[in-house]
């Protein structure tokens, strides 16, 4: 009698154990504080890079993978010309919100991130990007609220680059995990390009293609804005209209930063970051 209770208490028991797995049917909206806590803890735990491919999605990097030094040993460390005209800095007025990474909080990383491809972490008034890669893999960090039509702009600091190193802002982004979303990016060399990434994979909108407004090498800044309204996007560099485009791929999301590398040790700073709800 004792063994075939022993028996049935162990069926029962294997009967009721799945149930501790069914999902609670109560709904949860999450905090701005648990928003940064999902970050912070479990964005970059997540598959977050990839190798820029040529065109479309592909695992071939866009640049070549031996670039040659650019400017390695600058004389002197440039900064952004004056605000030219035209610039939408000098009309805009105040930001709607300006982030000047005095604090991490904004971005999650309290605690900051390193993997084997790449570090970020923010410090002293900067958020700090390292790549380790040098097959051009691609990581990013991105934060809210989510924006629509807005300006946002950032300006970036190359501590030590290369030709092909890349950096820029990302936007539309959908969701925190994916890397999904627009990419506008420049290079130590001084070219810029402009994709969407989605579910499909990549979609280059614009090349690589030299501009003259890029400051080139390491110890540089330059101020990337992207003007976005519905469908329409222009490209700004140090307060230049350098492009104007269409794509109707994403319509709103989460913004940020992204740093790729091809020298094994490219590091670049983003030094401040701001948008213009409906400019």
């Amino acid at each position: 009698m004792m063994r075939i209770s022993r028996w049935f208490i162990s069926l029962l028991v294997l009967f009721l154990l799945p149930a501790c797995n069914l999902p609670n049917s109560k709904k949860v909206t999450p905090t701005v504080d648990f928003i940064g806590t999902t970050v912070a803890e479990t964005l970059v735990a997540l598959p977050s890079k990839t190798p820029l491919p040529t065109h479309g999605a592909g695992p071939i990097p866009a640049q070549s993978t031996t670039p040659q030094l650019v400017n390695e040993t600058p004389t002197s460390t440039a900064s952004p010309s004056p605000t030219p005209p035209g610039d939408p800095k000098s009309w805009l007025g105040t930001p709607t919100k300006l982030d000047t990474l005095d604090s991490p909080q904004g971005f999650g990383l309290a605690g900051g991130y390193e993997d084997d491809a790449a570090k970020i972490v923010v410090s002293d008034g900067a958020m700090i990007m390292t790549s380790f890669s040098t097959v051009g893999w691609r990581t990013w960090r991105v934060r809210p609220p989510e924006l629509s039509n807005a300006y946002l702009g950032a300006t970036f600091r190359t501590v030590n680059c290369t030709a092909s190193d890349q950096y820029g802002l990302v936007f539309r982004a959908p969701n925190y995990d994916t890397g999904y979303g627009y990419y506008f990016g420049v290079t130590c060399d001084g070219r810029y390009s402009f994709s969407r990434w989605d579910a499909n994979g990549t979609n280059t909108l614009v090349n690589l293609t030299p501009d003259t407004n890029i400051l080139l090498g390491p110890g540089q800044a330059n101020r990337l804005g992207v003007m976005a309204k519905g469908q329409n996007f222009k490209l700004y560099i140090n307060g230049n209209l350098i492009k104007e485009i269409e794509d109707s791929g994403m319509a709103s999301g989460f913004f940020g930063a992204f740093i790729g590398g091809f020298s094994g040790n490219f590091t670049v700073q983003m030094e401040e970051i701001a948008y213009w709800l409906n400019p």
